[in-house]
């Protein structure tokens, strides 16, 4: 289905889903230095995954309906992270150090990140993929 889109729509949608991971997370965790890095984390996996993408002989729109719709299930994946991730930002900021093990979040929360975000990656690239 999307195995033709062109390559200027592929950018937009990857724009798009770029500004709404960025937007959210950036709201959910109030850190300058996350906010001015994210963005460029972002940018830096979509570079690598059309790059790695290429050499196994895909095509750059595939990879990149596929960056973009990871990167809306991972957004859509945090929601349920999203009060622990801003009390953690907080906590962070007032230099409280927490060890590994004290986390008290719920495994489900984490656990429905990961299924969402590779759920919407196997949907894009479903969608990629020729007939």
């Amino acid at each position: 289905m999307l195995e033709d889109l062109p390559l200027e729509q592929a950018l937009l949608m990857t724009v798009a889903a770029t500004a709404l991971a960025c937007t959210a997370a950036g709201a959910w965790i109030p850190n300058r230095t996350f906010r001015t890095r994210f963005p460029v984390v972002l940018a830096a996996g979509a570079a690598g995954v059309t790059v790695a993408g290429e050499m196994n002989g895909h095509p750059v729109t595939s990879m990149l309906v596929v960056w973009s719709f990871l990167l809306v299930g991972l957004t859509v994946g945090m929601f349920p992270l999203r009060t622990w991730l801003t009390r953690l930002a907080h906590e962070n900021r007032k230099g409280v150090r927490r060890d590994t093990h004290d986390w008290d979040i719920p495994r489900w929360r984490v656990a429905f990140c990961v299924i969402f975000a590779s759920l919407m990656a196997l949907a894009g690239a479903a969608l990629t993929s020729p007939a």
